[in-house]
């Protein structure tokens, strides 16, 4: 399960990574939903965006950065245990990210085809709810 704790505008980004662009924090936490100790879930497919159907570009946080660390996730979870991230998402310089998307295609079932139909986060929250649980490859 994803939950967005938090969409901040970014300081102390280089130039390298915003290449004239501006960077947002995006702060998540991922839990397990799994009974079993099974391989911890990942981020991919969620993105910072500006419109709520956009992904922006995602990048890993400097490692010297201080208001947003990306530590590595456990290798392991099960059911109630988590871990909290955060990534930067960039986008161009008139932009503002107000929300994160979930918009990978994870699996042929075409309820769960997010690429077509994203979950959104938003600030103020959107009407949907703000945590998705992770849906199974199939």
């Amino acid at each position: 399960m994803y939950t967005v704790t938090g969409i901040n505008p970014a300081s102390n980004v280089p130039d390298s990574i915003t290449k004239d662009g501006k960077a947002y924090y995006v702060y998540l936490t991922v839990t397990s939903l799994d009974q079993k100790l099974t391989d911890a879930p990942d981020f991919n497919g969620l993105a910072g965006s500006a419109d709520g159907k956009s992904a922006a570009l995602m990048v890993t946080p400097p490692s010297d950065n201080k208001d947003c660390t990306a530590p590595t996730p456990p290798e392991k979870m099960k059911a109630g245990e988590s871990y909290s991230t955060c990534q930067l998402a960039v986008v161009d310089a008139d932009q503002t990210v107000t929300s994160v998307v979930y918009w990978a295609n994870t699996t042929s079932d075409p309820a769960l085809n997010y690429e077509q139909s994203p979950v959104v986060w938003g600030s103020p929250p959107p009407t949907s709810s703000s945590a998705v649980p992770t849906p199974s490859a199939g």
